[in-house]
């Protein structure tokens, strides 16, 4: 038992459609009020500058003693042309920079550096340049005033050099309006009131893509794309050991040992149907949101490491090998197996059905059905319908309900009197949610009539 194991691998693609939208950003630069010169506070803080301002507090607020004291500390603004951000580095460190800026009263950046000692009277020959701050602490036309544009030869002098620490807050707002495409918020689908799962196949059942939507998803349309019967079977089970513990299960969907994504019939089913189905969505007008393909490409490589199990585990137990047609253990007396481990054939499409059947049939072997077990529930079933033929299967429906009312009810204490009201109802054929088993004709069914009689 275990030595071949069947599973379906498969993906999971998000499609929705898309709308135009307009979309305003606002950019705030500072340091300037000229807009593209100045600095937005994400660059600031990447090329490490400070935001300065005058009058309103803080740590940056040049009014503060701490930043200017006559001959203790001074600050000063220098208008001047943006520098690169290779240049920034230096001036920060007090070097001379590559391009020097052009000084200017009137248009540039309001840098604010940090002038030490020298100017603040400390040894420049002029004397002390702290008089010359005023209230509005730029000493540009001072120094265009003594020596013209020498950026370079007086703020970075080798006596007294300055250090480049921010910019002044002053700044410009810009507005862009761009046409963007986003995902429409719900595409008509209805998932809180219907609920859709439409199967697909292709024309040799090599693959199967599933339709589907989720409540609360309403902008998804939901694709799952996986194999259906061309299953490699290289899947095991194995107990790991005589102790409660889980077994070694191996999947192996796509065969054993190294897997070749461009050589491997598996993997090619799966991206067929990938192919094909999202070609007809795109024809429909909807777009993959997710995967994004912008991001990853989805091709035969993806579908290798990224598929997983759509959990359609079946055919460990199979019968002929492992259990009878009636579906006991061989040479192990009451010993059944009521689950899809028994089928002996891949499997195409949802496992529901044959699970329904193989439990339904292992049941039979085991379970004495009438009206007389329900007694052991102490249910006494009462006003049944002069017109409903009861069969063996409804029982067996009641059995198994009651069974678990009782586990219920034993586990919760209570003085109550609990009454259970159960209404027995045939649909008519096409209704939602309409199905039945004609006992009759399942006493014959065995391992072949599985893939032929179900419907």
């Amino acid at each position: 038992c275990g030595n071949k194991l069947y599973d379906h691998a498969g993906l999971t693609f998000l499609y929705g459609k898309l709308e135009a939208q307009e979309v305003t950003t606002v950019t705030d630069r500072y340091g300037s009020t000229s807009g593209s010169d100045g600095y937005t506070v994400e660059e600031l803080t990447s090329l490490g500058l400070n935001l300065y301002n005058i009058g309103e507090g803080g740590d940056y607020d040049l009014q503060s003693s701490s930043l200017n004291t006559a001959g203790v500390s001074m600050y000063a603004i220098f208008r001047h042309a943006k520098l690169s951000d290779s240049d920034v580095e230096l001036a920060k460190n007090g070097n001379q920079v590559i391009n020097n800026p052009t000084l200017s009263t009137s248009t540039g950046v309001k840098y604010v550096y940090n002038m030490g000692n020298y100017w603040n009277g400390g040894g420049h020959s002029g004397g002390s340049r702290f008089s010359n701050l005023g209230s509005d602490y730029d000493l540009t036309d001072t120094l265009i005033g003594q020596h013209g544009n020498s950026y370079n030869s007086r703020l970075m002098h080798s006596s007294g050099t300055a250090t480049l620490v921010g910019v002044l807050n002053e700044k410009t707002s810009e507005s862009t309006t761009t046409t963007q495409y986003v995902p429409v918020a719900d595409i008509g689908l209805e998932p809180n009131s219907i609920i859709p799962h439409l199967q697909t196949r292709d024309s040799e059942f090599k693959w199967q893509t599933y339709y589907s939507t989720v409540p609360g998803l309403n902008q998804y349309l939901i694709l799952t794309h996986a194999q259906s019967t061309n299953l490699s079977g290289a899947g095991r089970v194995k107990i790991a050991s005589q102790n409660n513990e889980y077994p070694d299960v191996s999947l192996n969907h796509f065969g054993n040992g190294v897997i070749d994504h461009t050589n491997n019939s598996y993997i090619d089913d799966i991206y067929d149907a990938y192919q094909k189905n999202h070609q007809l969505m795109t024809e429909q007008g909807y777009v993959l949101l997710n995967p994004n393909p912008q991001q990853v490409t989805i091709d035969k490589e993806y579908i290798k490491d990224n598929a997983n199990s759509i959990y359609h585990y079946h055919g460990s137990c199979a019968i002929g090998e492992v259990v009878d047609e009636n579906q006991k253990v061989y040479n192990v007396d009451n010993v059944y197996i009521g689950d899809i481990s028994v089928l002996n054939h891949t499997w195409g499409g949802s496992t529901s059905v044959p699970a329904l059947m193989t439990g339904y049939k292992a049941s039979k072997n085991v379970i004495p059905v009438s009206f007389e077990s329900l007694k052991i529930f102490n249910v006494n079933v009462l006003n049944s319908s002069s017109d409903y033929n009861w069969k063996e299967k409804d029982l067996l429906i009641f059995k198994s309900c009651f069974q678990r009312w009782e586990e219920i009810i034993v586990s919760t204490p209570t003085n109550k009197k609990i009454n259970i009201t159960i209404d027995v109802q045939t649909l008519s054929a096409g209704v939602l949610g309409q199905a039945y088993i004609d006992s009759s004709e399942d006493i014959n069914q065995n391992e072949n009539s599985y893939y032929g009689n179900i419907a």
